[in-house]
């Protein structure tokens, strides 16, 4: 006796596999920040965990982790940079970026999902301006120019010039 298998089975089926997938993809991508945890060195600056790590990767931060690879930045950068990450981390925009990649997990189908995980996205791009140029005003405008410069430092056409 063989069951019967509808469309609606099949599209049942579809999506729970595709929703399997992409939590998959985050608690892989977990799982790597945690063995980068582990791999790298450990310092406190300012209540934040700074894990220092060799190789090239780009600076990020997770929660109240902050990744960098000193060999690639002079000590001046590297101050600039963990600012610029600590910022991040002080926002928790980690458990924003959490909950939209878990959601379009979810509703992966609905492109309005997506839109609102790049509109989240850009939110905290704002929001990080805006604290930073509140604590750049403390500085000198040349900290702004280096820092802008190490985050465009990909696209050279980008960097601005200091007079």
């Amino acid at each position: 006796h063989l069951a019967s298998v509808g469309i609606w089975d099949v599209l049942r089926f579809c999506y729970w596999g595709i929703v399997t997938l992409l939590l998959g993809r985050i608690v892989i991508q977990l799982v790597s920040i945690v063995q980068l945890v582990y791999k790298g060195k450990r310092a406190c600056c300012c209540s934040t965990s700074v894990i220092t790590l060799s190789g090239k990767i780009t600076p990020f931060s997770f929660f109240k982790w902050i990744f960098v690879s000193p060999s690639l930045y002079n000590s001046d950068d590297m101050q600039e940079i963990i600012t610029h990450e600590r910022i991040h981390a002080e926002q928790y925009h980690s458990l924003d970026v959490m909950v939209s990649e878990i959601l379009c997990a979810f509703f992966w189908m609905n492109p309005a999902m997506w839109l609102l995980k790049r509109e989240i996205r850009r939110n905290l791009h704002t929001l990080f301006v805006c604290k930073f140029w509140r604590i750049s005003v403390l500085f000198t405008p040349v900290l702004t120019v280096r820092l802008t410069n190490i985050t465009f430092s990909v696209y050279p056409i980008l960097r601005l010039q200091l007079k």
